[in-house]
């Protein structure tokens, strides 16, 4: 039977309660996404409230199910308080998107650009923060073909990866207080991109680095 985690349930409880709670005064047109530009460009009707509640619930089932299905589910056990920990962070963007909506709809003039990016440039150096002690794994972390087939590979991509979001969540703090507020959000997706493609690029030539014997006993 899988641990049901007290902070994930709460968060869960918290949107569901509050969205319940605010659903009679709520105005017919709910935003449901976010552009570029931090500003909403995606509407719904009033039941859209309950959308991000909605996809927590289904992200928790899913993450506490995931350890079941992945080859690698002997690894869960060495990294199992980072996993609760990412459980905690899901739950926590969920959060934090959810409280978005409710703040773009009862506070108009609140700069949500600058909010957003704030917020994801929190939870990328959170993850940056433990990403580094996430085991081999088919689901959570960075995985290309090279990380899959080597513990050595995933360690090294991992380690840079770990740092570079941590720098991705700096770059974006700092482009919160950029002149022009819609321009907030693009200091933390363009370092983003360059992220993926860095880690994703090196696993490659750390997996050539390895031994010609090594990398053949990897392909058997």
């Amino acid at each position: 039977m899988p641990k049901i985690k007290l902070v994930p349930v709460l968060l869960i409880l918290a949107m569901v309660g509050s969205a319940i709670f605010l659903y009679p005064i709520l105005p017919n047109k709910i935003p449901t996404h976010f552009g570029i530009s931090g500003h909403p460009d995606s509407w719904g009707g009033k039941l859209s409230i309950f959308l991000f509640p909605g996809l927590s619930i289904l992200a928790y089932l899913l993450l506490l199910g995931l350890p079941r299905l992945d080859p690698f589910r002997q690894n869960y056990k060495r990294f199992a308080r980072v996993y609760e920990y990412m459980e905690a962070l899901v739950l926590l963007m969920f959060s934090f998107f959810y409280m978005t909506v409710l703040i773009t709809i009862f506070f108009e003039q609140a700069p949500i650009d600058r909010l957003i990016a704030a917020g994801l440039s929190v939870i990328f150096i959170f993850l940056g923060n433990k990403l580094a002690l996430v085991k081999r794994n088919f689901f959570l972390g960075i995985r290309t073909p090279w990380t899959l087939a080597s513990d050595r590979v995933w360690v090294k991509t991992h380690r840079l990866g770990a740092k570079l979001l941590v720098v991705v969540g700096t770059i974006g703090v700092i482009g919160v207080f950029w002149p022009v507020a819609s321009h907030a959000v693009i200091f933390v997706l363009v370092p983003l991109v360059v992220a993926v493609v860095t880690t994703t690029v090196y696993s490659y030539f750390v997996w050539r680095s390895l031994d010609s014997e090594e990398r053949s006993a990897l392909q058997l």
